[in-house]
């Protein structure tokens, strides 16, 4: 067990510093909206990012892959999770990260 510790913990290293699509997405909502909405981006890329590690290391994975039931639980409450920004905001227009803290 110790032994896969410090290889885990340089794969999350090498996993959280990798440039990839959620840079991208934090500079741009940076660049376009301002630094409190580039703040809550990363925020919520960093959550992300450790529910996920956390999930591996606790052994999630290996359940999902193993369990139809729990691969079809996982999905399907993934995109309900998807559908509440549209049943809130219906419109692209209809929100704005300013309005929420006015």
């Amino acid at each position: 067990m110790t032994d896969a510790i410090l290889p885990f913990l340089a794969a999350t290293v090498l996993f959280v510093m990798a440039p990839g699509p959620d840079v991208f997405y934090v500079v741009t909502r940076t660049i376009a909206q301002g630094r409190m909405v580039g703040f809550a981006s990363s925020l919520g890329v960093s959550t992300g990012a450790a529910i996920h590690i956390l999930a591996a290391a606790f052994g999630f994975s290996v359940v999902i892959q193993t369990s139809a039931t729990a691969y079809a639980l996982l999905k399907y409450a993934g995109a309900a999770a998807g559908m509440v920004p549209l049943r809130v905001c219906p419109r692209a227009g209809d929100f704005s990260f300013r309005a929420i803290n006015a």
